[in-house]
């Protein structure tokens, strides 16, 4: 059933407040959803990029490098390795 008398500019002032509330809340829902997704994608790397991300647990830039391992040369065959 449809109203007796629909009178449309009283419906639509008492309908602008419902309606501006709506689209305040899709604008504010969209500027948090562009938000989030430049925070999740902020730490990867780019194409071509050739820095490593940093560890934390990496050693300080003062810090002693750890000594290194001399390079192993293969054991001729029929020798056995000496350890």
């Amino acid at each position: 059933m449809s109203a007796p008398e629909p009178d449309l500019s009283k419906q639509q002032r008492r309908h602008r407040g419902p309606v501006l509330g709506i689209l305040i809340l899709v604008a504010l829902t969209i500027l948090g959803f562009v938000w989030w997704m430049g925070y999740e994608t902020a730490d990867i790397p780019k194409p071509g990029d050739d820095q490593q991300p940093v560890d934390e647990q990496s050693q300080p830039a003062d810090a002693p490098a750890e000594p290194s391992m001399p390079p192993q040369t293969p054991a001729s065959p029929g020798t056995q390795p000496t350890n």
